[in-house]
């Protein structure tokens, strides 16, 4: 279940997008294209400023705009996880960077934010995926760890294969344990209701031979 993401809460235009509607096989190109030509009003910051920005200890409120299942599995260090626009509750004026997987969902987020008043608010440039490639840092809590969820299979492609992961290991012990719970009370099920007529036949078939 980790891999359907609800995208019930998008646009229809930004869920098609995201959905891979109009790519089979999305390109870097073909994504800052489609930013800069739908979000022409959004400002970009690209991975190396932002970290080297990062790194001189200039201050930023980070703002992951993606699902608390992508989340979960890892962000950049000190980002905060808010999906709703009207959810952000800093000054007007806070040095805001707003990112997603590839900088479409954030990019529409930083015109939400726009339009609530908010004046210095950049869009990371390739996001996470592009952070992530790059082997930047990134955390799961206080953890530093190296995988990032692909969102899907499609727009996956444009993370390193090896960086993928759909869950946290704790959620897939749990599904694991489910399973196996799952599985036992089949078992229990066919034993009660098809073995017990299984063996009535036998009992039946030995009387009669």
């Amino acid at each position: 279940m980790m891999k359907r993401i609800s995208h019930l809460a998008l646009p229809l235009p930004l869920l098609l997008l995201l959905c891979g509607f109009f790519w089979s096989n999305p390109t870097w190109e073909q994504v800052n294209a489609t930013i800069n030509r739908k979000y022409p009003s959004v400002k970009n910051i690209d991975i190396t400023n932002l970290k080297t920005f990062l790194d001189q200890g200039k201050l930023f409120v980070l703002i992951d705009v993606r699902e608390k299942e992508e989340f979960a599995v890892s962000h950049l260090p000190t980002a905060v996880n808010i999906q709703k626009s009207a959810a952000v509750h800093y000054p007007k004026d806070t040095p805001i960077v707003v990112y997603c997987s590839v900088g479409v969902r954030s990019a529409d987020f930083a015109v939400k934010l726009g339009d609530l008043g908010f004046t210095s608010i950049l869009n990371l440039r390739g996001s996470i995926f592009a952070w992530g490639n790059k082997s930047y840092p990134l955390v799961r809590g206080n953890t530093a760890v190296s995988v990032v969820h692909p969102y899907n299979k499609k727009w996956g492609k444009l993370l390193n294969r090896e960086l993928h992961m759909y869950s946290t290991p704790s959620e897939e012990s749990t599904k694991k344990r489910l399973r196996t719970v799952f599985e036992r009370k089949l078992v229990r099920i066919f034993v009660k209701h098809i073995g017990s007529r299984i063996i009535a036949e036998l009992k039946i078939d030995f009387f009669l031979s």
